[in-house]
């Protein structure tokens, strides 16, 4: 990241290298007020130094003012201890994650023997509890740190666990990885430095082997049922934290493009489209192998891969591919199932087993179809909307308004 900063007519620059600060400073809503919050904290942090001066029995308030500035002067200045590293890693780690997931809980534990460093809690979901325990060493996390999240796990009579370390490895374990210890079912993750997005994924990654019958239930008792489907479950993960960090880089490239030129954010966005669409592909593999090893198989259900396949066989205009890649990826944040009929060259797309309309595909245009449901009248936009055969056609462009029309039919 360059920046520059103007002082009594004089301009100085510099080149921030950092990603994880770029992250921090871009992914949040106001990238200006964050950087300028940084920067005063900065400053107020370089002056908790503690205070030299002798308790003084007359003055109370002085006294209460020492000791909490040396407690937080303890916690920043760390002296490379290993044990103080590890706390300001709890503190800063647990912040960065409520504020990116406020509706996961997550309750810190640090302070609790043999708890770990914090208990988080997924809502309408059969795994309780996940206690984590996070790692800022230097060298390389020894086996008895993985010993040690076992027995605490074992005190709580927790089922599952994350070991998180922020910058080195864990021996023995790939960058994203898991282990059945005891009956117990551990993720690992490992290199990402205090980043919420990555604790999220280790997350989503230890439900995903649970849900995709990786997991067999029987008297409390989890046991991996299945290695090669882990396996792969594992390298789509893996694979799915690469394309997080490309995402986000890439974010950052936009927002510093943007001013300069609108063909240049135009191209960029749709490699956005592009990269999204690689995510939701790994996604789609990952629920397809989960749907292979249920007890119920899903009928008239295309994946995502042989969806773009087809757009990209049966369409001309590069235009209309990204604009058909778009209300796809929409369609499939909004748990819409689809699938392909030859008999009338369309994508068919249904809510809840009911089939709600269909997109039309052709060499020169875009046409998505609403069926409608409703007797009597009926309300459509004759701006963007044509009724034929009492259905509401709908010509795809990249206007703004046709795309919350869209939403709207949808809902």
């Amino acid at each position: 990241m360059e920046f520059s900063i103007t002082y009594r007519d004089t301009i100085y620059t510099g080149i921030l290298e950092n990603n994880e600060i770029n992250d921090y400073i871009f992914l949040d809503k106001d990238p200006q007020k964050q950087m300028i919050d940084l920067l005063t904290n900065g400053y107020m942090m370089s002056k908790c130094v503690s205070p030299s001066m002798v308790s003084c029995s007359c003055c109370t308030e002085i006294n209460k003012f020492k000791n909490t500035v040396s407690e937080l002067s303890d916690l920043i200045n760390t002296g490379g201890n290993s044990s103080k590293n590890g706390k300001l890693c709890e503190v800063l780690m647990g912040s960065n994650f409520k504020k990116k997931f406020p509706n996961i809980e997550y309750r810190d534990t640090s302070d609790i023997d043999r708890s770990g460093d914090a208990i988080i809690s997924v809502k309408n979901h059969s795994i309780d509890q996940i206690m984590v325990d996070f790692k800022n060493y230097e060298s390389v996390i020894p086996t008895n740190e993985v010993n040690k999240l076992i027995r605490d796990l074992d005190a709580q009579n927790i089922h599952f666990g994350i070991l998180y370390s922020s910058k080195s490895k864990i021996s023995k374990k790939d960058l994203i990885d898991y282990e059945i210890i005891d009956n117990k079912l551990i993720v690992f993750i490992c290199g990402e430095g205090i980043n919420g997005i990555a604790l999220a994924m280790a997350i989503k990654y230890l439900i995903a082997l649970y849900e995709a019958n990786v997991i067999s239930i029987s008297d409390k008792v989890y046991e991996l049922s299945n290695k090669r489907v882990g396996s792969q479950l594992k390298d789509i993960y893996n694979n799915l934290l690469i394309i997080k960090t490309k995402l986000a880089c890439h974010i950052n490239r936009i927002k510093d493009a943007r001013e300069k030129t609108d063909k240049l954010f135009v191209n960029l966005n749709d490699e956005s489209n592009g990269i999204l669409c690689e995510m939701n592909k790994l996604v789609d593999e990952s629920n397809s192998i989960v749907q292979e090893n249920h007890r119920e198989k899903i009928i008239n259900i295309h994946s995502l891969s042989e969806l773009i396949d087809i757009i990209e066989t049966k369409i001309d205009k590069k235009k209309d591919i990204i604009l058909c890649k778009q209300l796809l990826n929409l369609l499939i944040e909004l748990d819409i199932t689809c699938y392909y009929s030859e008999i009338d060259n369309c994508i068919h797309f249904n809510k809840t087993n009911k089939n709600i309309g269909k997109i039309k595909l052709s060499k020169t245009n875009i046409t998505v179809i609403f069926y409608n449901f409703t007797n009597g009248n009926c309300y459509f936009n004759s701006d963007f909307e044509e009724i034929k055969n009492k259905n509401f056609h709908i010509l795809l462009c990249d206007k703004s308004e046709i795309w919350q029309i869209i939403k709207d039919r949808i809902k």
